[in-house]
């Protein structure tokens, strides 16, 4: 029995197909970091969500109308940071209407559920023009809280679902 030999075949590109993998394993990456950017686990600068505090004029806050938190309300999902940055040049504070730290009903008008955590970003030092306060919202609720150096101007409102 005579075998007709086969004719060779042609040589396969292994560099193709090493980089159809290559390229399929950068686009399977890319997928999963923007998931986890938008998700908020990564890349964020500082921390999370932003909520600006405002004077205006800056330097004033003799009424609720010079001064305060944007946006207000700030609704976000469980596990979101909210970051605080003071973009005036008075001290202020980030302070939940809780009985640990609310000293008066005009200091806090609504008070917050007593199952949720309490946040302070500190009466001393408060934050001066361009610090920030950073706090993470786990748990489902209504927030509210306000500045204790201006407790009957400046109030804010953080709904978590």
């Amino acid at each position: 029995m005579e075998q007709t030999p086969k004719p060779a075949e042609a040589p396969q590109a292994k560099g193709k197909k090493t980089w159809v993998v290559i390229a399929g394993v950068v686009i399977i990456v890319v997928v999963v970091v923007a998931g986890l950017y938008f998700a908020g686990y990564l890349g964020r600068t500082g921390g999370g969500s932003p909520v600006r505090i405002w004077e205006n004029p800056v330097g004033s806050c003799g009424s609720s109308s010079q001064c305060g938190y944007d946006p207000n309300p700030k609704n976000v999902t469980a596990g979101t940071t909210i970051e605080w940055t003071n973009e005036g040049t008075l001290p202020h504070t980030v302070t939940a209407c809780h009985t640990a730290s609310a000293p008066s009903s005009t200091a806090c008008p609504t008070m917050n559920a007593a199952s949720l955590p309490n946040f302070n970003s500190g009466a001393s030092p408060q934050l001066s023009g361009g610090q920030k306060f950073s706090n993470r919202f786990d748990t489902a609720g209504t927030y509210y809280y306000f500045c204790i150096l201006h407790p009957s101007q400046m109030h804010g409102t953080v709904i978590v679902s």
